[in-house]
């Protein structure tokens, strides 16, 4: 009854508190908001330069590399080229692996063959020669 009593004594009511909604706070905060996105904007956009640029450097870069890496390897090849084609190991190639031999002097004929278009002698066997069927 202690509670009764003191409801008693009291001589005004709580109701619940209604708290309405200030349409100038409400318009205060979105023109902050929006000055802060106007004001980030071009530092964003800096943001994604700085990071597209950085991005393309690494990429040169790494083409730069690569592109070493295959002059190095054509140079390399040229090398293996040129001496896979030398005269002096192709001869002893001939003469080793796949056993020709040497012609004497009296059987070496040189033919004068027709002309290429680029104007470059071609070889051809001799009239009454009989050519290598395949």
């Amino acid at each position: 009854m202690a509670r009764g009593e003191a409801q008693a004594q009291r001589r005004w009511r709580n109701r619940a508190v209604l708290r309405e909604i200030d349409d100038r706070r409400v318009r205060r905060l979105w023109r902050f908001v929006l000055s802060m996105v106007v004001a980030a904007a071009p530092m964003a956009v800096y943001v994604l330069q700085q990071n597209e640029s950085l991005k393309l450097s690494y990429e040169i870069n790494a083409l730069r590399a690569e592109r070493e890496q295959l002059l190095t390897e054509e140079r390399r090849l040229n090398v293996e080229r040129t001496r896979l084609e030398s005269l002096a190991r192709v001869e002893r190639w001939a003469l080793e692996e796949e056993g020709l031999v040497l012609p004497e002097g009296e059987i070496v004929v040189v033919v004068p063959g027709p002309k290429s278009e680029a104007g470059e002698l071609m070889a051809s066997a001799p009239e009454g020669v009989a050519k290598p069927v395949r």
